[in-house]
C-alpha cells in the first residue's frame, strides 16, 4: 500500500520532480491572474502579521515568566468551604500565617478589586488586583 513515488538513476526521487513540477504551474496560474494574486498575498500578509502581534501581546501579558525571583516556588493560599468554593483569607488571618508561619519565605496579601478606566467618551469597568502593604 502507499504511493510508490519510484526513482531516477541519479537518486533524485521523483516526488520532488512532481513537486516542483506544480509549484511552477501554480506559479503561472498567479501570473494570469495578477489582481487576484496580489489580494491573496495582501491576505496572507495581514493574516500572518495579525497573528503575530496577537500572539506578542498574549506573550506580553501571560505568558512570560513573572519578574521574581524563582517564580515557580510561588504558592496561591486560600481556604476551601465545604460546598467547594474558594474564599480570601481574613487580613488577621494572613498577619497570624505571616508570624507563625514556618513554611514560607515571606507573604504578601492582594485582594481582587473591580476599577473604573475612565476616557474622554466612556467608562468601563476593569478587573484588577490590589497587592497589600506592609
Amino acid at each position: 500500500m502507499g504511493i510508490d513515488v519510484g526513482e531516477r538513476p541519479s537518486g533524485y526521487p521523483l516526488l520532488f520532480d512532481a513537486l516542483w513540477r506544480d509549484i511552477r504551474y501554480a506559479l503561472r496560474r498567479l501570473g494570469h491572474t495578477p489582481v487576484f494574486t496580489a489580494v491573496a498575498i495582501l491576505i496572507l500578509a495581514l493574516g500572518i502579521g495579525a497573528n503575530a502581534a496577537m500572539f506578542s501581546l498574549l506573550h506580553a501579558l501571560i505568558l512570560r515568566d513573572l519578574p521574581v525571583r524563582n517564580a515557580n516556588e510561588l504558592t496561591q493560599l486560600s481556604l476551601v468551604m465545604r460546598s467547594g468554593q474558594q474564599a480570601g483569607l481574613s487580613f488577621p488571618a494572613f498577619q497570624e500565617l505571616e508570624r507563625h508561619s514556618q513554611a514560607f519565605s515571606s507573604l504578601v496579601a492582594c485582594t481582587d478589586v473591580v476599577l473604573t478606566v475612565d476616557t474622554s467618551s466612556h467608562s468601563a469597568p476593569v478587573d484588577g488586583v490590589l497587592p497589600g502593604r506592609r
